[in-house]
């Protein structure tokens, strides 16, 4: 069993690394979107907060513990926010504080969209090539 940290390198020399990874679904009742960028932008006009722009809340992101990919639903609803954490105690740590459940509040049910949460734990993930 590989640790959360381990890196891999596979045949093709890209390197790869075992982490805890979060997917996070976020859709809307009524809304269909073409691509992930519309789905974000409108979730977060949503919001009805002049500070909540897509290029604010990705610095914002990159910030974070993590690393984020996203990609669009199949019924194109809403988006997946695959979110990658090195280890599952850094993981706990910052959801303990309530910052990131606040933060899914505030971009879901308080303006009308769903989000679920999902935990994959040792899963192989991308770092670079």
């Amino acid at each position: 069993m590989s640790k959360a940290n381990d890196v891999i390198n596979s045949p093709n020399e890209s390197k790869y690394a075992t982490a805890i990874v979060q997917i996070i679904t976020y859709t809307h009742p009524t809304h269909k979107f073409n691509t992930v960028k519309e789905a974000r932008i409108q979730q977060l006009d949503d919001t009805n907060d002049s500070r909540n722009n897509l290029e604010d809340f990705d610095e914002y992101i990159a910030k974070e513990a993590f690393i984020e990919t996203y990609e669009l639903t199949e019924n194109k609803s809403g988006y997946i926010v695959y979110r990658s954490w090195p280890s599952s105690k850094i993981m706990l740590r910052n959801e303990n504080d309530g910052r990131l459940e606040f933060e899914r509040k505030t971009l879901s049910s308080d303006i009308g969209w769903d989000v679920s949460v999902e935990i994959q734990e040792d899963k192989k993930v991308f770092l670079a090539k």
